[in-house]
């Protein structure tokens, strides 16, 4: 079991009931599963969100989480892993925008409802 200061869980945030949507209770549980108990997570709002957004980033969510699982995590053995992984492999989450992407062959074409929610 990993032991981590801090887990940061990408998310829709929480429902109009100030619940976490079912998506992001997934990732929750998965990374509960995966590190430690001392670890504190945070729920943040997502207001403005509409369903079909939400929906969208839902689907999105599922592709990753099982890209993640099934072709990332095997690589990942060292902190180092996860730096080259997120920086050289998925790009800090970079995403062509009116041009600001440095290379824009590397974006995922994301349905505009999902894009919305980042």
């Amino acid at each position: 079991m990993l032991e981590l200061d801090l887990v940061i869980i990408l998310s829709g945030g929480l429902d109009s009931d100030g619940l976490p949507h079912p998506w992001v209770l997934n990732r929750l549980d998965y990374a509960a599963d995966q590190f430690n108990t001392n670890t504190r997570y945070f729920a943040v709002a997502d207001v403005g969100m509409t369903d079909e957004m939400l929906f969208a980033r839902a689907a999105r969510e599922g592709e990753s989480l099982a890209l993640l699982q099934s072709e990332v995590l095997p690589n990942i053995k060292t902190p180092e892993d996860v730096h080259r992984w997120i920086f050289e492999e998925h790009k800090a989450y970079a995403f062509a925008d009116d041009g600001l992407c440095v290379d824009p062959k590397l974006d995922r074409a994301l349905p505009d409802q999902a894009r919305a929610t980042y």
